[in-house]
């Protein structure tokens, strides 16, 4: 069996991530996340519908995707719009 080195992997990998569409991706991945831990740190302990991690990504989903339930929505004195003005 041929041994590969880590050198060549590393430049594999690096080859792709360094395309614009997986960069992109990775980075709307990053702020995605960034942004329900905020949620969940602001909401877990005021809001009763926001009680784990999942309900804050079912949340997040339904307000990227423009969806809107209306099922969960922020509760707290610090909600988002205070947040990202």
């Amino acid at each position: 069996m041929k041994k590969i080195s880590r050198k060549r992997v590393f430049s594999k990998i690096s080859a792709f991530v360094s395309t614009p569409i997986v960069r992109y991706l990775l980075i709307l991945l990053l702020v995605t996340f960034g942004i329900m831990g905020i949620i969940y740190f602001v909401e877990a302990g005021k809001n009763d519908d926001i009680s784990s991690f999942s309900d804050v990504l079912w949340y997040t989903l339904a307000t990227i995707t423009t969806v809107g339930y209306g099922d969960i929505s922020p509760s707290s004195s610090l909600n988002l719009k205070n947040i990202f003005r």
